[in-house]
């Protein structure tokens, strides 16, 4: 370890407060690659203050480094809302292996595709979708724990097939797009459901005036699909009106998902995990 850095360490047993302080305040504008050498000091703490001091030093270089991601993750011209959830999971999981994750929702997408081809018709392609997220890998809803933070990490997801609305939603959202179906997010606060877009169909079953949206789906009742009447009659129930028809934008759908776990800290009165989460939604810009 660097001498300078050791010394560093050292001086957060020190007495004298405004001494400690200022190496604390130091130790956190270091390179967060130093982490490691942090994490070995950690383990061979003399005293359960210096090891205290070091947890929230490290914290503070894990959650920079996760912001780090974010702002270039924002910075690319068309970003991925696969890597982007995978950022956010790092806030809880810094050591989250993406290419474990990728892995895992790849083998999802191709068993899906294997199951499909181009005869098939919108609907059949849908169901078919549900079929494989919901009856062979058994995606559903987090009734147990309903507002668990876990619900909100990909790599939690994945491994207990439980979510919540938003993130069901976002998941199947996910596997659409990345089967080339024009699935999307709908601009209608509180409800999470997804549209099928394609105006041509829609044109042709519903007139020249109608929605370019052809169906609606609700992830969270198992891909449950919603015609036209359901859909403003629900809404006019609810007393809601839908917004531009589709939102495309994974910025956008990130934003949402940081929301949804932002909900799920503040139940757990995580104020910390909260404020964290304030700063990634203000660097992920339209």
């Amino acid at each position: 370890m660097d001498k300078q850095l050791q010394a560093m360490i050292s001086l957060l047993e020190d007495p004298e407060k405004t001494v400690y302080e200022a190496v604390l305040q130091e130790l956190m504008e270091i390179d967060p690659l130093l982490i490691p050498e942090l994490e070995i000091a950690w383990e061979n703490a003399n005293t359960l203050q210096q090891q205290d001091r070091l947890e929230k030093v490290i914290a503070h270089l894990r959650f920079r480094k996760v912001a780090d991601r974010l702002r270039k993750w924002n910075e690319s011209e068309l970003p991925s809302f696969l890597d982007g959830w995978i950022i956010v999971s790092q806030i809880q999981y810094p050591d989250l292996d993406s290419k474990d994750v990728e892995t895992q929702v790849q083998q999802i997408v191709t068993d899906a595709w294997l199951e499909m081809n181009e005869s098939l018709t919108s609907l059949e392609k849908t169901t078919i979708l549900n079929h494989v997220l919901f009856e062979l890998y058994h995606f559903d809803l987090n009734v147990a724990n309903f507002g668990a933070p876990q619900n909100c990490f990909i790599n939690d997801l994945l491994s207990s097939r439980k979510g919540n609305p938003s993130t069901l939603t976002l998941f199947y959202c996910l596997i659409a797009r990345k089967l080339q179906l024009p699935i999307y997010h709908l601009n209608l606060k509180r409800v999470l459901f997804l549209g099928y877009y394609d105006p041509e169909m829609s044109k042709e079953a519903f007139g020249t005036t109608s929605s370019p949206i052809l169906f609606y789906i609700n992830p969270a009742n198992k891909g449950a699909i919603i015609g036209h009447k359901e859909m403003d009659y629900y809404l006019s129930r609810q007393q809601l009106e839908m917004g531009s028809d589709i939102m495309m934008d994974d910025r956008f759908c990130l934003k949402g998902l940081i929301d949804s776990l932002q909900d799920a800290y503040r139940a757990t009165g995580d104020e910390e995990k909260i404020k964290q989460l304030d700063v990634l939604k203000e660097i992920i810009t339209a």
